[in-house]
């Protein structure tokens, strides 16, 4: 059976399909917002609310994530990478426009990164930025935060694959009333990421504060890590339990570089 292929730009937002990216490279910054104002919200749809306990706490022993595949890259992509979100994660909470359009970034999270080895792992960015559809934000609200968050990248000469973004949420207001498969816990980030850069999704990792993040994590095969920091996995959204709980951004980082450099020997 052949793949599908997630374009953002063959999918109506009514087909829950609404994405922003950004990207950095040699000649500078792209930034693509993918609305349709014309789609419609869609009806009759549940969420897909699997209850309300927390995440679990994750074992902290090394032992292999069902979801990393071992060292067999066959089945997938030649590239790994690292999936994080944002806020609770890298960025502190915001409080107001001001505030959101103003990142402040967690103490040393920019500089762990550093420690990946871009040689063979990619950085990637995969958030839901729900305060434009909820009416907290506005629309270049984000585009600030966004332009903010590359620049910071840059200032740390940081290779950062991609800002994968979804704006929408289907509770939103207006035109952002909409559900999507690339808003976690679905899919579609992941998937566009491992259609984009030719990536193995079973040999990669997650970093995030929500069971959303976990269970997105989880459904697309990834290793998942949940930090302390935020909401520290305990929103009760959803049900879903991470490989490993750490107590920031830094030491996971250190965590998969530990797992890493045990599949070498």
């Amino acid at each position: 059976m052949q793949a599908a292929h997630l374009n953002p730009r063959s999918y109506p937002c009514d087909s829950r399909a609404c994405l922003a990216t950004a990207s950095l490279s040699g000649s500078g910054r792209s930034l693509e917002i993918f609305p349709d104002p014309q789609g419609s919200a869609p009806s009759g749809r549940s969420r897909l609310r699997a209850g309300t306990p927390a995440v679990t706490q994750a074992a902290t022993q090394a032992a292999t994530p069902s979801g990393l595949g071992g060292t067999n890259v066959a089945k997938g992509g030649i590239r790994q990478a690292i999936f994080f979100d944002l806020h609770g994660i890298l960025v502190q909470p915001w409080t107001d426009r001001e505030d959101y359009a103003r990142p402040r970034f967690y103490e040393g999270a920019l500089e762990a990164l550093h420690r990946i080895d871009s040689r063979r792992m990619d950085i990637f960015i995969a958030t839901n930025q729900p305060g434009v559809a909820d009416g907290r934000l506005r629309e270049r609200d984000f585009k600030r935060f966004q332009e903010a968050v590359l620049q910071a990248f840059e200032a740390q000469q940081l290779p950062l694959r991609k800002f994968y973004a979804c704006l929408y949420h289907p509770k939103g207001k207006g035109r952002w009333r909409k559900e999507s498969v690339f808003r976690k816990p679905n899919i579609g980030m992941f998937k566009m990421a491992e259609q984009e850069f030719d990536l193995n999704l079973r040999r990669s990792w997650i970093i995030g504060d929500t069971s959303s993040d976990v269970l997105a994590g989880s459904r697309a095969g990834l290793g998942t890590i949940v930090i302390n920091t935020g909401e520290a996995g305990r929103d009760g959204e959803y049900i879903a339990g991470a490989h490993f709980r750490e107590p920031n951004f830094d030491t996971a980082i250190r965590r998969i570089s530990k797992y890493e450099v045990s599949l070498t020997r």
